[in-house]
């Protein structure tokens, strides 16, 4: 009777020291740099809407933030580092992309898969007759696109003052269409990419994960509202798994 009444207490108490270790758990989150928002699918999105690309740009980012902070929280507590993009926030982010080195790497992390469908050649530069901005997407075919810390004093002032344990950065936002994967040639309807590039900091400023994570859609959405509905949510809960599986619970 003893051995079971000190089983039971020995439960209760990792319980409660783990359920302490997740409330004590924080994580600052940071939205991609506008810098390193890459897409082949402008023209296309200027000719469906009647927004700016800097406004349309800009939807993207909150919106992508606002998903993962909702998915986030329902995990540990979670703060964007984005905020209302006024004052302090504003500025903050600006050291912070100041300060990241960017640079392809391998990914990092546990429960690393193998991303279907990887294309070995780059996308070309479309040709355009009109001024809407084009852009060459350079993703490696294993690699993602890291945002290293390489200011630990400023890192280490930063995850203070936000009381957090753990960063995640956005490093970089993709747009990609496939053109050898068609889904109805006689509408000329082909495969498209989101593909969002991460990386996840402990608190000493160690990268303990990073990857890439890739959601597909069709090109014949190509208003904003409709592209975020039909890609966030899956690209977020993908995150908050691989998340999980790099902090171990």
């Amino acid at each position: 009777m003893r051995k079971i009444v000190l089983l039971i207490l020995l439960v209760l108490v990792s319980a409660i020291a783990n359920a302490q270790d997740s409330a004590s758990t924080k994580i600052l989150l940071v939205p991609f740099n506008p810098d390193m928002y890459l897409s082949d699918i402008e023209q296309d999105i200027i000719q469906n809407t009647k927004m700016t690309p800097d406004e349309y740009r800009a939807y993207f980012r909150r919106t992508l933030d606002l998903k993962l902070q909702g998915e986030l929280k329902s995990y540990r507590p979670t703060v964007s580092l984005m905020g209302d993009q006024e004052g302090e926030d504003k500025k903050e982010l600006k050291v912070f992309y100041g300060q990241a080195g960017y640079s392809y790497i391998e990914p990092v992390g546990k429960g690393l898969g193998k991303v279907t469908d990887k294309k070995k050649s780059l996308f070309e530069k479309k040709s355009a007759e009109d001024k809407a901005p084009l852009y060459i997407t350079t993703r490696g075919d294993d690699k993602f696109m890291n945002a290293a810390i390489s200011n630990k004093n400023y890192y280490n002032a930063l995850m203070s003052a936000n009381n957090c344990n753990y960063m995640v950065s956005i490093n970089q936002f993709e747009f990609k269409t496939n053109y050898s994967s068609c889904i109805d040639l006689s509408r000329k309807l082909y495969r498209r990419e989101l593909i969002i590039h991460y990386s996840v900091w402990d608190s000493n400023a160690k990268l303990i994960a990073g990857n890439f994570l890739v959601v597909y859609f069709p090109s014949d959405i190509n208003k904003p509202q409709e592209i975020a509905e039909k890609t966030f949510k899956s690209i977020s809960e993908t995150f908050l798994t691989q998340l999980k599986e790099a902090l171990g619970n």
